[in-house]
């Protein structure tokens, strides 16, 4: 399970392979979404790599080949009720092919003892 405190700053670092060879990202528009349950149709975060503040595709070369990073940012998860949420990213290629990246995944948003403003 993927966890994040309540109002915290926090990367997550994505790399998306084939049969374990790092894929190339470029042209490609990532996107994710979490929700509070699977049947809800309101989501309580969105993403996407049109933003790099949202999703940020790294240099699609060498050590970073595949690679993007997730970001929240305090304001995403600080109103958040604290309990187990679904992420999941999907991801569009140039082509329009859309392609499930990471299935409905298990985000932990947590409580802290101390609640900045």
């Amino acid at each position: 399970m993927m966890t994040i405190y309540r109002g915290e700053t926090k990367s997550w670092r994505l790399t998306v392979t084939l049969d374990g060879v790092a894929q190339s990202l470029a042209g490609c528009t990532l996107h994710a979404r979490v929700k509070r349950q699977l049947e809800d149709d309101a989501t309580v975060m969105a993403k996407v790599s049109t933003d790099p503040a949202e999703i940020q595709i790294l240099t699609q070369s060498g050590a970073t080949l595949g690679q993007a990073l997730l970001h929240s940012v305090p304001v995403d998860t600080q109103d958040l009720d604290p309990g187990t949420y679904l992420l999941d990213v999907w991801l569009i290629d140039a082509g329009g092919a859309q392609v499930v990246l990471l299935p409905p995944h298990p985000l932990g948003v947590r409580r802290t003892v101390t609640e900045l403003p």
